[in-house]
């Protein structure tokens, strides 16, 4: 079983930006608790490696990962 544990309306479920020791999102999945957006999806990339989140190739990776720090930085603000 997996369950994702958040506040519906917190900007740091949808990507923990502010205050890396909050304490959402958090996922349990087989009595494994993970804490924090980029660590659940590293562990989610990890354990379902054929629905990956993260893209395949090189360059879609670091893009998406481009994207992921413009948001933190730009739109995260308060």
């Amino acid at each position: 079983m997996i369950a994702l544990y958040q506040f519906p309306v917190s900007h740091y479920c949808e990507k923990i930006r502010r205050a890396p020791d909050t304490c959402v999102p958090i996922l349990d999945h087989d009595d494994r608790v993970i804490q924090g957006s980029d660590s659940i999806i590293t562990y989610l990339d990890e354990t379902f490696a054929e629905q990956s989140l993260t893209p395949a190739t090189e360059q879609l990776k670091n893009e998406a990962l481009d994207w992921e720090q413009y948001v933190d930085r730009e739109i995260g603000k308060v």
